[in-house]
């Protein structure tokens, strides 16, 4: 599974990953993985995710 395919999900109870997905004018797939403080309802960062595609 590539991060591409990853939708996010739960790290504990109290935090979640959520995934934003888009495509640059280059029709490439662009994603970014958010740090949620779910009892709050911020950000609480930005995961980087690396994949490499063989």
């Amino acid at each position: 599974m590539t991060a591409s395919q990853w939708s996010g999900g739960y790290l504990t109870p109290d935090t979640a990953v959520v995934t934003l997905g888009g495509e640059t004018e280059d029709a490439e797939e662009r994603f970014r993985h958010h740090l949620v403080d779910v009892r709050r309802g911020t950000i609480s960062g930005e995961m980087t995710v690396e994949v490499d595609h063989p």
